[in-house]
């Protein structure tokens, strides 16, 4: 199905201002089609997703606040351990396994959702889907004593580790595609957890549900926004913030209906 510029405004920001606007006038939606609700999500979707695509495309993968995230996580779950990487060859006698972002650090190959880097004696692997897609031997003229947890040596690792990440050659396409599909997860996550909750709260409606589903994709278009700006802007507190906010939109719209209002038609 084809869609020009004229039935995108109609169809999509239409619905968008009204979403944010009066969230009670999307009741004139309640019988759009599945074909205009995915067109929405979508195309809502694609936008709030490109303020990521920019970030990467002027700072890599591993972003300056994520390489502080990084380095923490390198810090807490792989230093003051009896292991040491000298040599070319990683001796390792205690475990590691810890995830950052999307990706899972591990001296063992576990089946997992994450893009898995594997510790190896002689090398780092990494593996999407169970397959492996990028490798690097060790360096020989690295050396790093995780037993010993100051600035130089952790910082050493880190950036080791940045820079297998950042040079894997599929990393990118991976990497991005797997922000927007969680992007996509999380906004289809939340919006069916409200609609289940205003299924059961005090105004609940005797709507179908695949009808308050797709309104509640309507609603849940404030939800992305505010993780749009937390990303932009590292602001962590919005995150609870933005649910708060969503579930207001929710009861602004089914608190009419609870008292009588009539549905639109569309």
């Amino acid at each position: 199905m084809c869609y020009n510029n004229d039935v995108l405004e109609n169809f999509v920001l239409k619905r968008f201002i009204t979403s944010l606007r009066q969230p009670k006038q999307l009741v004139q939606y309640l019988n759009d089609s599945r074909g205009v609700v995915f067109l929405y999500m979508m195309v809502l979707s694609l936008i709030v997703f490109l303020p990521s695509l920019l970030i990467y495309q002027l700072q890599g993968v591993i972003t300056n606040n994520q390489y502080s995230v990084l380095y923490e996580d390198v810090e807490n779950e792989m230093f003051l351990k009896d292991n040491v990487l000298e040599n070319g060859i990683f001796i390792l006698n205690d475990p590691v396994d810890f995830t950052h972002e999307v990706f899972r650090v591990s001296n063992q190959t576990i089946l997992s959702y994450h893009i898995q880097i594997t510790l190896l004696e002689n090398g780092m692997s990494m593996h999407f889907s169970n397959q492996e897609i990028a490798f690097l031997s060790y360096d020989d003229a690295i050396t790093v004593d995780f037993n010993d947890s100051s600035i130089q040596n952790v910082s050493l690792f880190t950036r080791y580790l940045e820079n297998f990440i950042e040079t894997s050659p599929m990393i990118s396409f991976i990497y991005i595609f797997s922000i927007f599909l969680s992007n996509i997860f999380d906004y289809l996550l939340v919006t069916l957890f409200l609609t289940l909750l205003m299924s059961f709260s005090l105004y609940k409606s005797q709507m179908p549900f695949k009808q308050k589903f797709k309104i509640g994709l309507y609603l849940s278009s404030i939800y992305l926004i505010f993780n749009m700006i937390t990303f932009l802007f590292n602001i962590q507190f919005l995150q609870f913030f933005s649910l708060l906010i969503t579930y207001f939109y929710y009861v602004s719209f089914y608190k009419p209906l609870k008292r009588g209002t009539k549905r639109g038609q569309v």
